[in-house]
Order: structure tokens, then sequence, then C-alpha cells
């Protein structure tokens, strides 16, 4: 099993991306850095975050050559919030439910290379 794991960090937030080029798929982890004091909060730090961390698959996809799907969920309140009204921008082809009185929600977005 080949798996690339990359950790990126933004004001606060820590986000971890998995790639598993075999199963042709991602998964991502989004997490608040420790000690809070020494990160101050920024704007933006979840879609900042995210948008690296589709830079990273996308780059995987282009030297693969093959599709890579990226799915992950969540129970935090604040991240189900941030799914829902993100969603349309960035492009998550399934959030389920999409309910933001589910107990959890599941995202999924597959990643394509690009047709020359």
């Amino acid at each position: 099993m080949t798996i690339e794991h990359r950790d990126l960090f933004y004001g606060r937030k820590t986000l971890s991306v998995d790639i598993n080029s075999d199963t042709h798929t991602a998964s991502i982890r989004i997490g608040t850095r420790d000690p809070l004091w020494l990160h101050p909060r920024i704007p933006g730090e979840s879609t900042h975050l995210f948008l690296e961390a589709e830079n990273v698959i996308r780059q995987r996809v282009e030297e693969k050559g093959f599709p890579i799907t990226l799915r992950f969920d969540t129970a935090n309140s604040a991240m189900k919030q941030w799914i829902l009204v993100q969603k349309d921008v960035l492009g998550f082809d399934i959030v389920e439910p999409d309910d933001p009185q589910a107990y959890r929600l599941t995202v999924v977005k597959t990643y394509m290379p690009l047709q020359y």
C-alpha cells in the first residue's frame, strides 16, 4: 500500500491529507494546533487549508494520470456549517446528508486528470 501523508498548517488550524495511490483515494483531517497562544486565529483558515490540500491532491492526479476521490466526514458543528456554506464554492460532488441538523456530514469530491 502506497500512502502519501502531508501535514499543512495555517493560523490555528492544521490539516492532514493522506493519498492512497493503490485505491485512488484521499482523506483529510482538520484540527486545532496547540498551544493556541502560539498560533493566532486567521479568518478563513479551514478554506485556506482545504485549498492547499486540493493542490496536493491535484498534483498527484496529474502525476499519476488517474482520478482520486477525496472522502471525509465530521460531526463538528463548526465544520458542518463550513461544509454547507462552502459546498458550491469548493465543488463538493456529494454532501450527505445535506442537513445542518444531521449528527455527521460526509463529503465526497473526485479530482480528474486534465484533458489535453
